[in-house]
């Protein structure tokens, strides 16, 4: 019980060392440009809170400063930009009627179904947190994800790795572990990823109150998410995908807030940028999801006849941001290896420990996974990913729930009526066709499984 009760506490230590530096650079940067009630204010907070993070520990590893010394620094930097920000920034007065950024819905209490719902997600959370504060590491975690922090920590930063390739990769997450392999080792660090997954579930919270949907619907869309064997996998475990779902989810919200709200539209597009920067930090398909995002900006570039001044807002205040927070990963590639897409285009720019034999035996692996690569197979893609993912290559290595099979063609049936529903499942498909592509692992689609989830629970309610 005490062991429990120890990590549930370093959660929360957690939540607040990310969660103080987010509200001061919220409090500063967005200023007045959304409203104190609107829903994605706090939504904001966390991003802002994870960027304060990840710029200052990539800082720390790129100067050789990457010490327990400095990151409790950086805490106590964070914490006191904090409280200033409480003390010293003003709050506007909440507006008469508590609109959620006008997208509230206005049919609201909670009721019996969500109490059920709302406790189906408490319970489910319960075994994964229980499995996440355990010893057991992953495969991946020891080659790659843990291991690679517990370097640099041991190191004061970033350095090569030999026979890795994966060292020369984007590493937000694996940053963001450093601290907590410090604090309180392999469990800790796991604890940051669960940590992730709540705040995907805080995102479809939010998503639903924005887009006006009743408070059953944002617990079913949290359960949803969450009834997928990959997903309940990925809580315990110290990998990254749930943060590319929170930050595609993220970036997702605000740029489809930016398309209706004129007045708070740069501080948005700006928040867009940045999530999407971040995501882009993850892994080195993150900057995939980043480009995919701009299909929502389509439409409205479009209506608006596609102005030079349109394009020139959004390339500086979408843009500016993602290129300002992906180019670094390239940079440091690039000093550690030669190349900056190590070790992809390695006809190009060559790279250590890589040949043009190991290029193609890797690339021959991609296409090796899943259930063939033909016409036929393509077409049948979905339904098999769905119906018999499972254990194994050769079935994606990872489950997802059957009952997709039926929510997501009731989703599709509403995607006409519902400007919400057709905007999740344009971005989902347009993943799945790139996933479809690359490669085939079932836990490569949890980031698009909040918006899948998003629509099939508003499509319920339709």
């Amino acid at each position: 019980m005490t062991h429990l009760a120890i990590h549930a506490a370093a959660l929360l230590v957690m939540g607040l060392a990310v969660g103080l530096p987010g509200y001061a650079l919220e409090r500063v940067c967005i200023g007045r440009s959304l409203d104190d009630d609107d829903a994605l204010r706090p939504l904001a907070r966390w991003v802002l809170g994870l960027l304060f993070w990840t710029v200052a520990l990539f800082a720390l590893a790129s100067t050789g400063l990457l010490r327990t010394s400095a990151v409790l620094a950086v805490a106590a930097l964070g914490a006191a930009a904090g409280a200033w920000a409480r003390l010293r920034i003003p709050r506007d007065p909440p507006a008469e009627g508590g609109s959620q950024g006008g997208d509230e819905s206005a049919g609201g209490g909670s009721t019996v179904a969500g109490w059920i719902l709302g406790f189906t997600v408490v319970a489910t959370l319960l075994v994964p947190f229980l499995l996440a504060i355990g010893p057991t590491v992953s495969w991946d975690g020891s080659a790659y994800h843990l291991m690679l922090p517990r370097l640099y920590l041991e190191h004061g930063g970033f350095r090569p790795v030999e026979m890795n390739v994966y060292a020369a990769w984007p590493q937000a997450v694996e940053l963001l572990f450093a601290p907590a392999l410090a604090a309180g080792g392999p469990p800790s660090a796991k604890l940051v990823h669960f940590g992730f997954g709540l705040l995907v579930l805080f995102g479809l919270r939010t998503a639903a109150r924005r887009s006006g949907l009743r408070p059953w619907a944002g617990w079913l869309a949290m359960v949803l998410f969450l009834a997928n064997g990959v997903v309940l996998y990925e809580l315990r475990v110290a990998y990254v995908d749930l943060a590319h779902a929170f930050f595609l989810l993220a970036a997702f919200l605000f740029l489809g807030a930016a398309r209706r709200d004129a007045e708070s539209r740069p501080a948005l597009l700006v928040l867009a940028g940045l999530a999407a920067g971040l995501m882009a930090g993850v892994k080195i398909t993150g900057i995939a999801g980043a480009a995919l995002l701009l299909a929502l900006w389509l439409p409205e570039l479009v209506r608006r006849g596609r102005r030079r001044r349109d394009l020139g807002e959004l390339a500086l205040r979408y843009g500016l941001p993602v290129a300002l927070l992906w180019l670094p990963w390239l940079v440091r590639s690039a000093v550690l290896t030669g190349n900056p897409v190590y070790p992809l285009a390695f006809g190009a720019f060559g790279g250590p420990d890589w040949s043009h034999e190991l290029g193609q035996r890797f690339a021959d692996w991609q296409r090796g996974l899943g259930m063939g690569r033909g016409a036929v197979d393509y077409i049948l893609l979905l339904p098999r990913v769905i119906l018999v993912s499972g254990q194994g290559y050769d079935r994606f290595d990872g489950e997802l729930g059957r009952f997709w099979i039926l929510a997501l063609p009731l989703a599709v049936a509403f995607v006409r009526s519902s400007p919400l529903i057709r905007r999740c499942l344009g971005i989902s498909g347009l993943y799945f066709v790139y996933w479809g592509l690359s490669s085939q692992q079932a836990r490569f689609l949890v980031p698009i499984l909040p918006l899948v989830a998003l629509a099939s629970a508003a499509a319920l309610q339709s």
